[in-house]
């Protein structure tokens, strides 16, 4: 009868340890989760705000070349500085263009 009873304390004590390892596992996973989640919402965050500064800018050059196109009198067609392959020599690139 010993032997059954010490059988039976050690069964126990083995889904107790199971029961345990089960639940740590499962407030790893919740914690793993909850990280996940934060990140994925920064990640998110940054990337609008990215998008936003990006959107900004491009309408900034956008009203620039248009206004440069303006005061040249130049049309729409002609925005490859007179290449005919469409390409910009750097120096046209960086500076205005001489409109006299």
């Amino acid at each position: 009868e010993a032997f059954a009873d010490n059988a039976g304390d050690a069964a126990v004590s083995a889904e107790a340890r199971v029961l345990a390892a089960g639940a740590d596992i499962g407030r790893a996973a919740q914690e793993w989760a909850r990280d996940v989640a934060v990140s994925c919402d920064s990640i998110g965050k940054a990337s609008e705000e990215a998008a936003t500064v990006a959107e900004r800018d491009i309408r900034t050059v956008a009203g620039q070349l248009r206004a440069l196109r303006i005061e040249c009198g130049a049309e729409a067609e002609d925005t490859a500085g007179g290449h005919s392959d469409g390409a910009v020599e750097a120096d046209e690139a960086r500076d205005p263009p001489d409109c006299a």
